[in-house]
């Protein structure tokens, strides 16, 4: 069933406009109207340090980075490619956006000790829709995240907003909301069978869907000149409810994470 391409209410994310941008500037941050060029490529390196898995009271540290590129129609619509997906952000009124996006999706493959006697979850292609709204600097929105092949994922939600600062070299972006997830995403995320709990010694636990994290994000950009910038962002995550209560977070995990990243930014 997860083969359903749900549909977002997102109130946008992330207007860092320039001053010399003419057009409306919705959508993804990095998919926003910097100037009338039809396409950009957009690089960054740089040190990143983040649980070694949702939920993981440990941290692993090291390089890390993305690389994509950004297309723009003559009706200004905007387009990505990335090594993990691609996505489509399209202005449905001056303060309105729709982004579609297709994404590969890792699954648990035993990355950490923690999941040692676990079973394996699966790697599948997520959709996401979001719906987005702003109002000046301020925006708010609403997204679905359907796993499109059925593999296990469940359907996820997003509700939030946030507020931007633009000048002409300085960026601040910040990002405040709250995730939930379907049964079927819950228990993917966070059960323990009865055959797991013999294997790991954990108690048996068979969540029902519900919230899952509350979630603060906040972006940091600094041009140096007309193709670098410094570049950093914090995500913090407070899991809830029946996600925080799993012995997978309660017992070997940690209901408060925090992942950073800090690098250079170049764009062409």
């Amino acid at each position: 069933m997860r083969s359903v391409l749900a549909i977002t209410i997102t109130f946008l994310a992330f207007q860092a406009a320039r001053a010399d941008t003419t057009k409306n500037p919705l959508g993804p941050w990095y998919m926003q109207d910097y100037d009338e060029k039809r396409w950009r490529v957009e690089a960054a390196v740089g040190y990143e340090v983040a649980p070694t898995y949702p939920g993981s009271d440990e941290t692993e540290t090291g390089p890390d980075g993305f690389l994509r590129i950004v297309l723009k129609d003559a009706w200004n619509n905007r387009y990505t490619i990335n090594p993990l997906g691609v996505s489509g952000a399209f202005d449905l009124t001056d303060d309105l956006a729709l982004l579609v996006q297709v994404e590969h999706e890792a699954g648990g493959d035993g990355e950490s000790a923690d999941f040692e006697g676990l079973d394996e979850i699966e790697d599948t292609i997520d959709g996401q829709f979001t719906l987005s709204y702003r109002w000046g600097d301020a925006y708010i929105r609403a997204a679905l995240q359907p796993d499109l092949l059925g593999r296990g994922k469940g359907l996820v939600w997003f509700a939030g907003g946030g507020y931007d600062y633009q000048n002409d070299r300085f960026g601040f972006r910040t990002y405040l909301g709250l995730t939930g997830g379907d049964d079927t995403h819950m228990d993917t995320e966070f059960d323990i069978t009865e055959e797991e709990s013999e294997r790991t010694d954990l108690r048996v636990y068979d969540p029902s869907g519900g919230l899952k994290n509350f979630e603060f994000q906040c972006q940091l950009e600094y041009e140096l000149n007309d193709h670098w910038s410094l570049y950093g962002v914090t995500d913090v995550e407070q899991y809830l409810g029946n996600a925080a209560d799993s012995p997978l977070i309660k017992d070997i995990g940690s209901d408060f994470t925090v992942e950073a990243f800090v690098g250079v930014l170049f764009r062409w």
